[in-house]
């Protein structure tokens, strides 16, 4: 008897993200020790990593610090044996900007 896998699935810890902050991407649904490689589409392209999946098929890729202009993103998790890919939006906002203190 053949069991369903289950469906990929990325899961952002925000959906919103400050330039010089961080937030991390939780990836489940992929075959068991496989290559998941995280990368993102937008305003500017690229591949974070590559992390192996745990024995569960779930992998996390925390601390991820922002330095991309702002704008809306699609960040991807695709499995390189299995080929299933999870994607989820996130939005990068501005720095913000502290008020300064007057010395006078």
């Amino acid at each position: 008897m053949l069991r369903k896998q289950p469906s990929a699935r990325l899961v952002l810890s925000t959906s919103q993200v400050r330039i010089g902050s961080t937030y991390s991407a939780t990836a489940s649904g992929f075959s068991p020790r496989e290559g998941v490689r995280f990368s993102w589409t937008g305003p500017t392209n690229g591949v974070m990593d590559v992390f192996p999946a745990d024995l569960s098929g779930s992998v996390t890729h925390g601390g991820i610090l922002e330095r991309d202009p702002p704008g809306h993103y699609t960040i991807i998790a695709t499995g390189l044996t299995s080929r299933r890919t999870a994607s989820a939006v996130l939005q990068v906002l501005l720095p913000s900007t502290q008020p300064r203190l007057s010395t006078r």
